[in-house]
């Protein structure tokens, strides 16, 4: 962390492993980031007043990619096991899970042999947007952007890219929520870029 007018850098966190996406509650006091520190992924919750560190999901498999809803009582993240996967009752893929941020049990929102990863919370706190490569042609790696209700069900399109090695991740909104920004990249020898598109027009 570093002060908004520069000096010294400030370390959060220490010891083995790589500390990463790393995401601020709404309210700046915490931050969710996800380790390899015990070797699987695992996510944990840093308490910046008191810098006490609260593991939040830990176990076999990798948890990924936590985002905050706008209250900070949840937490969404991409999660996979692949090892047992068949007595554990969880496919074999990133799967979508919502846990309170306080921990506790978590739930599911996405299912099937898919990579659901990248949620965000919508600012009402009932949708959650991700990228996935659910709906892609068979050999491809397109990625398109989803979205899901907060109790589950069926996700739904927003964004398609199709065709392979094509994708669209890390979507980010806007301050007045009408517009959105996401990592685009047309094919395997083309460069990453930033788009922008429309809520209410979500096409290129």
């Amino acid at each position: 962390m570093v002060p908004a007018l520069g000096a010294e850098l400030v370390q959060l966190t220490t010891g083995p492993g790589n500390d990463t996406e790393a995401a601020w509650s709404p309210d700046s006091q915490r931050i969710v980031f996800q380790s390899d520190r015990n070797d699987t992924l695992d996510l944990y919750v840093l308490d910046l007043a008191t810098k006490a560190l609260a593991p939040l999901v830990v176990g076999p498999g990798h948890a990924e990619f936590p985002a905050w809803s706008s209250d900070g009582k949840w937490i969404v993240y991409s999660y996979a096991c692949f090892t047992k996967t068949a007595l554990a009752g969880q496919d074999d893929g990133y799967n979508l899970f919502v846990i309170p941020a306080a921990g506790g049990r978590p739930r599911r929102l996405t299912q099937g042999r898919h990579r659901d990863y990248c949620p965000m919370f919508l600012a009402d706190g009932k949708t959650v947007w991700f990228s996935s490569d659910r709906g892609a042609k068979a050999k491809s790696n397109a990625v398109s952007l989803y979205t899901v209700s907060v109790d589950g069900g069926e996700p739904k399109v927003v964004l398609r890219r199709d065709g392979n090695d094509r994708a669209a991740v890390q979507a980010t909104f806007s301050p007045d929520g009408r517009s959105f920004a996401y990592g685009t990249i047309a094919g395997f020898r083309d460069n990453w870029r930033i788009a922008l598109a429309h809520v209410d027009c979500p096409d290129e």
